[in-house]
């Protein structure tokens, strides 16, 4: 799995944050104005109720009242409000015409009849406080006032004496003309009858609001209240404050999208400004090379830590060049202190070998040694050129020729070699390169003498020139058993051998691949192992073309 960027990382980071807030505040604001509005339409419910409620009105009152309601409500054009009235004994006695066939016929709680009697408030369920003129003359209880109760000497009640004739007449009643039982507006005919006071009554009970809707109705929101004589459903029609809610939503969604749009940008360029300094210090490492570690990371003047740690890696990068600076030092020198002596060696076993006696034991003695020496001082002129390729100082002597005539020198040192193997060529045109031909003469017998080496021992070795644009390639290949893959990597190191018993009977010492590829790119080429390829193993030298 491909990790992510750790640019992109913050920036989802930020983006993740900042939209989760976004949306939870916005969400807490339309919960916010849906609960806002229900509030408002139940109070406005409840005050319309509330002031209806407050006495006892007549049949004939309620067209008036709904009438009215829609009147002030705008007609047709404004929010539909539906009311629904019901008496004491269950009987319906008025239904707006707008009111929906679902709020027609749903069931509405009773007044409780308990309240008309002189219990305590608490006891009666419901808060209908009685006056204490209507309790002074209702003596028998019954919760209604007949004639005989309410005629009386003036002295009884003398400040309803309004006409100061010693009685008090129906007019002078404190709560206007009686009402007969049963007959709207009725009054005392025949002067028989009984009436209840139309005054105050007090709060009314709160049944409660709801928000009803169905299938084939649109929401309702509903308020239910009554006093001791009706129950009143107010209802009002929720499509106004949906289409608000709705078009709120719709404002908030486009500002929700624009707003992420900008925090993403917000995000990503915050990020990178993070990450700026983070990107100068990869730059800058990947730019150090062992040619060049007198490179160093510029300081950081805007971030403590960024500027520590800017510090640090100064620091190590220190350590690092005065330690590789003397390894090289060390293997040049080395390499060249040991030059001399073994010339010397060289030399004299040379010498012992001629004055020995033809084939005696002594000979080949000195011979073996001699070989020894030869491997030795092939080594140390190896390890002489890598310090000096290290070091940046490896010396070209430039100059442009044919590459084939390496390639054909090559591989008549490799019929030479392993007469019985198939050595095939491919060179057809010149190839010109500028560089050093010695050098250059060495990379190519390194290569062609290993294909030989670990080839079979009827295999095919096949060596193919040309030219690719701008640059000369040169493909050895050869077959044999695939290089394994834990030492692909590591076949250019230094001193690696992929089979350790067969390199050293073959005279390998682990340095030639690895001095090839510094040769290869001290002229501007490289060196690769390219990927195996049904049975073999395929070296490719690139150079510029002269």
């Amino acid at each position: 799995m491909k990790l992510l960027r750790f640019r992109v990382r913050i920036a989802l980071l930020s983006l993740f944050l900042s939209g989760f807030v976004l949306i939870v505040f916005g969400v807490g604001i339309l919960r916010f104005l849906d609960k806002a509005g229900l509030e408002r339409i139940d109070r406005e419910i409840r005050t319309l109720a509330e002031t209806q409620l407050r006495g006892d009105h007549p049949r004939s009152f309620w067209p008036e009242f709904d009438r009215s309601l829609q009147f002030l409500r705008g007609g047709d054009g404004g929010v539909p409000i539906a009311v629904r009235v019901q008496s004491a004994d269950g009987q319906t006695l008025f239904t707006s015409s707008n009111c929906p066939p679902e709020l027609a016929q749903l069931a509405l709680p009773r007044p409780d009849r308990a309240g008309e009697t002189d219990a305590p408030d608490e006891e009666r369920g419901r808060p209908y406080p009685r006056d204490d003129f209507v309790a002074r003359l209702d003596r028998d209880g019954n919760g209604l006032v007949s004639r005989e109760e309410f005629d009386g000497p003036a002295e009884r009640f003398p400040d309803h004496d309004t006409d100061g004739d010693g009685f008090i007449s129906a007019d002078e009643a404190p709560y206007g003309p009686p009402q007969r039982r049963g007959v709207p507006g009725g009054g005392f005919p025949g002067g028989e009858g009984s009436f209840r006071p139309r005054g105050p009554l007090g709060p009314p009970t709160v049944f409660g609001f709801e928000t009803i809707s169905t299938p084939a109705m649109d929401p309702w929101r509903v308020g239910i209240m009554g006093n001791r004589f009706v129950t009143m459903m107010v209802a009002m029609n929720l499509d106004s404050l949906r289409a608000e809610t709705r078009q709120f939503r719709e404002i908030f969604a486009i500002g929700t999208a624009a707003g992420l749009l900008v925090l993403a940008c917000g995000s990503w360029w915050m990020a990178s400004r993070v990450m700026r300094p983070v990107s100068v210090i990869s730059r800058t490492a990947s730019g150090i090379t062992a040619g060049d570690l007198s490179t160093r990371i510029p300081e950081m003047q805007t971030d403590a830590d960024l500027a520590e740690l800017v510090t640090v890696i100064n620091g190590m990068l220190d350590r690092i060049e005065r330690g590789y600076r003397q390894a090289v030092r060390f293997s040049a020198d080395a390499a060249h202190e040991l030059q001399t002596p073994l010339t010397v060696l060289q030399g004299e076993l040379d010498q012992a070998v001629q004055a020995s006696e033809l084939g005696s034991e002594e000979q080949q003695r000195y011979g073996l040694l001699l070989e020894e020496v030869r491997r030795l001082k092939s080594i140390t002129q190896k390890l002489l050129l890598l310090a000096r390729a290290d070091a940046g100082g490896l010396k070209l002597m430039a100059a442009s020729f044919d590459l084939r005539e390496l390639v054909r020198s090559g591989a008549e040192d490799a019929e030479a070699l392993a007469p019985a193997m198939i050595i095939e060529t491919e060179a057809p045109t010149p190839v010109l390169v500028n560089g050093d031909r010695e050098l250059l003469e060495q990379v190519v017998t390194n290569l062609i003498t290993n294909a030989v080496k670990y080839n079979l021992p009827k295999g095919t070795l096949r060596l193919i020139l040309g030219r690719h644009g701008d640059q000369v390639r040169l493909s050895v290949s050869n077959t044999g058993d695939a290089i394994p893959a834990a030492d692909r990597d590591l076949i250019f190191e230094r001193f690696h051998r992929v089979d350790k018993v067969r390199n050293r009977e073959a005279g390998g010492t682990g340095l030639g691949l690895s001095l090839a590829r510094e040769i290869a790119r001290a002229h501007g080429g490289d060196l690769v192992l390219e990927p195996d390829h049904k049975g073999w193993t395929i070296f490719t030298l690139t150079l510029p073309a002269g």
